[in-house]
Parts: structure tokens; sequence; C-alpha cells
């Protein structure tokens, strides 16, 4: 019986250490291959929750058409609205 294909999702970050971590923590056993995308987003001012929706949606422009993206910790949410 063929292993049934994992959906990808494409992590924005630059820092390899951050990808091997969340790789680890999500395991073997995880429905989805991260696929590591390095995306120079702009500084943002403002609250730290506008700064997150500003950087995901920005994130999620820019690997358009890669599917659902997550650019970091506490952004899946945001993708989306």
């Amino acid at each position: 019986m063929a292993a049934s294909a994992r959906r990808s999702v494409v992590f924005v970050t630059g820092n390899a250490k951050k990808l091997e971590e969340v790789v680890q923590i999500l395991g073997d056993s995880s429905p989805y291959a991260l696929v590591a995308r390095k995306i120079d987003l702009p500084e943002y001012q403002g609250e730290p929750d506008e700064i997150s929706v500003q950087k995901c949606r920005e994130a999620a422009r820019q690997v358009a058409g890669a599917g659902r993206s997550f650019p970091g910790p506490g952004c899946s949410s945001q993708v989306d609205g």
C-alpha cells in the first residue's frame, strides 16, 4: 500500500533552526510537509497584533498560489483574515 501524499505548507522563515524545531515538534506523523521560504518583510510599526496581521498578509501575498501559509508563530489564524 502506497503512503498517502502529504500536503505542503509554506513556512516563512530565514532561520533554518526555527524550521528544524518546528519539524521536530510536528514529528513524522504530521500530515504536512513544511517547505521553507525566506521572504524579506518590511519592518512594520504599531501594536504587536497589528504587526503580526500585516506581516502575515504580506507573506501570504508573496507566497500567493502556494496554498495556505503559516508565516510564523501565531500567524496561521491571521492568513485568511
